[in-house]
């Protein structure tokens, strides 16, 4: 259900538009761990509505930006973004709709070269101008020359910080150990634009078998993590690691790094979700400490 009067929101969608706005019809749309969002149909067209309360605009402040980023930089679709506004207790964030359509062989193929594609903006440095977040925490991205000082610096010391009461002395102790090692297992690459939190819940096909992503965390970094972070959670099709590997391809052995990058998404869903993930995180800490 939307948080507000169907008059109030067609009073703050049409300032937000410039055009006079009728709701037709409104459905939900589930799966997000952390805003709400449905499809609205309007008399000047469908719409994707994602709201929470007040207190999440910087989240849809960075959102926003990042899709900024991601648009127009691969053949991967990217929505929209028309605008945050805040009604009553609520901030909304009005983006371009896609609808869903099965996802195809086509599919995956076009995902995985539109990705190769996307990974191909370059910067100078790791990180990226602005912070932002991933899922309701906030993610840093300040500057480093290196991926191994970003990695260590920006991605997973704020988390092992944050996961003070659930990590132990001795899991500090293996973190540290595993630093001192990581210079000499993560191969360098120029920084690649990275959507940054690439799961399978932030990506669907479109029309034409065309591949929507969705809900950035974007910073420069290495593209082996992003790879790394289709796998986490059951990996994506062949079909979509064969078409990237023939548009830009990876090094031969970058699935012997999976588990050392994901370390950052385990310690993000530890301090999200809890103590089921650790489990992960001391497997990994076992294999190289």
């Amino acid at each position: 259900m939307l948080p507000v009067a169907t008059d109030q929101l067609e009073r703050a969608l049409a300032e937000l538009l410039h055009t006079d706005i009728l709701l037709h019809s409104h459905f939900p749309v589930g799966g997000g761990c952390i805003h709400h969002g449905g499809v609205i149909k309007t008399n000047r067209g469908t719409f994707f509505l994602k709201w929470n309360t007040t207190d999440a605009r910087p989240m849809f402040e960075a959102e926003q930006k990042g899709l900024q980023a991601l648009r127009h930089r691969s053949s991967l679709l990217v929505p929209m973004s028309y605008g945050i506004f805040t009604l009553n207790r609520y901030a909304f964030l009005l983006l371009e709709y896609f609808p869903h359509q099965p996802a195809t062989a086509l599919y995956w193929e076009r995902f995985g070269i539109g990705l190769a594609e996307l990974h191909r903006n370059s910067a100078d440095r790791y990180g990226f101008d602005e912070d932002n977040f991933i899922g309701s925490l906030p993610q840093s991205n300040r500057w480093h020359a290196t991926f191994v000082d970003f990695f260590i610096h920006e991605r997973l010391l704020p988390q092992i910080q944050r996961a003070q009461q659930q990590l132990t002395a001795s899991h500090r102790r293996q973190f540290d150990r595993l630093f001192a090692q990581l210079p000499h297992l993560l191969p360098e690459e120029p920084p690649a634009l990275l959507h940054g939190d690439l799961w399978s819940g932030n990506c669907f096909a479109t029309t034409n078998d065309e591949a929507v992503i969705v809900d950035p965390a974007v910073y420069y970094g290495h593209r082996e993590a992003e790879l790394a972070f289709t796998l986490l959670f059951g990996g994506f099709h062949d079909r979509f690691y064969q078409s990237y590997h023939s548009h830009f391809p990876l090094l031969s052995d970058w699935q012997q790094r999976v588990d050392l990058y994901n370390l950052y998404p385990l310690l993000v869903h530890l301090n999200l979700f809890g103590s089921s993930y650790l489990p992960d995180i001391e497997r990994i800490l076992r294999r190289y400490t």
